[in-house]
This record gives structure tokens, sequence and C-alpha cells, in this order.
């Protein structure tokens, strides 16, 4: 099994919407959503005080701040995270090149957030630190939405997001697991827009798709030299995590409803993509440009 992150809704609202709006839209929307959908916040700068106004409406978040250094940090009983700005885009990144996160072709945004993804670039600063940014004249607002979603539902993979008590008594050795709740599998993200950037909600499901291909890989096969190969599709001349790429390329994608919607899915980013972008953003306004100049 091959576990697969799905965005099935994306919203950026209308630039200046104000935060009573922004809790509204999301009150409304995980009523909509299956049960058991947690609600993650972008906590860095404003996102701290509009946690608080969700508690109001009775939905206590998940509040991640992005920081510059090189380890997270969570306290389970506040539901607050500190996260390594590097490790969030990073890891979002990862699951794209890897075809493990898939976004629902029908969404207006779904080209303009693959292109957020693309635009992003380590810089150094004059002191030599690390930052981690779009490029010049660029939003990151879906990205940053994207990425607090894939957090929360990576369930500690990697050391990286909030582990659930069902993966500790995994580890652990618990016989009896069933009295522990599995990890989520439904998340919004949000990211808290400011002056210049509008506010972003988008929901994200975690789902695993078969792959029979990887149960038949032998424990540590061989590894043979490409000018050795004699015929480079024969199976037994690929390497693991060639044949574990090859099947998430061809595993089928599950249907990913927005809000109880139904029907057949195809991704923004499967084997028919064609760049889209949503009207009025300003990668939009470039492809006109670029449209009326040729």
């Amino acid at each position: 099994m091959i576990d697969v992150f799905e965005i099935g809704t994306i919203k950026r609202l209308p630039l200046g919407t104000d935060y009573n709006n922004v809790v509204a839209v999301v009150h409304g929307l995980l009523h909509r959503c299956p049960a058991g959908t947690e609600l993650v916040i972008d906590g860095t700068g404003i996102g701290k005080p509009i946690a608080d106004m969700f508690k109001y409406r009775g939905i206590v978040p998940w509040c991640v701040t992005a920081t510059a250094g090189i380890e997270q940090s969570i306290n389970h009983a506040k539901r607050t995270a500190s996260v390594p700005k590097l490790m969030l885009i990073s890891r979002i990144q990862a699951l794209l090149f890897e075809g493990r996160l898939k976004v629902h072709a029908e969404i207006p945004e779904a080209g303009a957030f693959l292109q957020e993804l693309r635009d992003f670039r380590v810089e150094y600063t004059a002191n030599g630190n690390m930052t981690f940014n779009a490029r010049s004249g660029r939003h990151d607002d879906m990205v940053s939405a994207a990425a607090v979603a894939a957090w929360r539902l990576s369930d500690g993979a990697g050391g990286w997001g909030p582990p659930s008590l069902y993966l500790a008594a995994i580890m652990t050795g618990v016989r009896d697991k069933s009295r522990y709740p599995r990890p989520a599998r439904w998340a919004i993200g949000c990211d808290l827009g400011k002056i210049a950037d509008p506010s972003v909600v988008l929901v994200m499901r975690r789902t695993s798709v078969s792959a029979p291909e990887l149960e038949a890989i032998a424990e540590d096969p061989p590894i043979v030299p490409m000018e050795l190969v004699p015929v480079i599709d024969d199976p037994a001349n690929k390497t693991p995590e060639l044949l574990r790429r090859e099947a998430i390329a061809r595993a089928p994608t599950p249907n990913h409803p927005e809000a109880g919607k139904g029907g057949e899915i195809e991704h923004v980013n499967g084997p028919r993509a064609k760049i889209t972008y949503a009207v009025g953003s300003l990668e939009w306004a470039a492809q006109q440009r670029k449209n009326q100049d040729d």
C-alpha cells in the first residue's frame, strides 16, 4: 500500500477578507467534511490570536508556526508546534515529486498551486543563514496551507508531524490497539492572509492505494549496473526505489469528494495534466500577456 495525500478543495478568499469571515468559511466547511476532520492553521504572525477565534466557535485547531530552526517542537496539550519552514516546504515538495501529492483537476486554483510549489527557492542572507521563500513577487499562501495540512496527516513519519496514540501503541508493542484512536485522515489547512496576501483554506486527505508490485519485492535485491542491464524493462534488473516509483505512477487514485461530492476525478498532475490558472491570479495575468504577445 502507498499513502497518497490528495487535495480536493482550495479556496483562496478575496484579498482583504476579514478574519471573522475566514473563521465562518472554515466553520462551514468543517461541518460539510467527514467526522474527525482536523483544522491546522499556519500560526506564523497573526495565527495564534485567530486560533482563539476558532476556539470560541468550539474548534480547537493545531497552530503550526514556521521557524528558521532545524528541529520541530510539539506541545500536544496546547496543540501548538514550531516547525522549520525548510522542513515544511521540502516535505510537501518531496510528496509532489514522488507522485504522492494529488490535486483535483477541477479546482480553479490547481495550476497556480503547483506553480507556487515549484517557485520556492533556497536563498542565503548576508549572514549566511538559509531561507526558504517563494520567488520575488510570488505568493506562497496555498503552499503554506498545504504544508501544515500534510504535517498533521503524516502521523510522525520520519520525525515529521505529531504521532497519534495509535502509532505510539504500535511502536511500543501494545497488543490491543483498538482502544487507541487511529491517525487523522482528513485535515483543513488554513493560511491567514496579510495585507498583500489572501487567506487560503485547503482540504486534504491521506489515503492508501494498492501497489501489489511492492509486496513482491524481495528484501535487499541485487543492484545491477545500468551498463550491464540487457533489458531495461525487466523488473529483475530494477532497484526497489525504481519499482516503488513506477508502482506509484500506475496506482489509481481514489475519489476525493469535496464536502461530500462524489464521482470520478482527474488530477491536475495526472497523466493528462494541463496547467491552468485561476482567473485574476498573477499567473493567469502573465499567461494572458504571453498569449497576446504570441
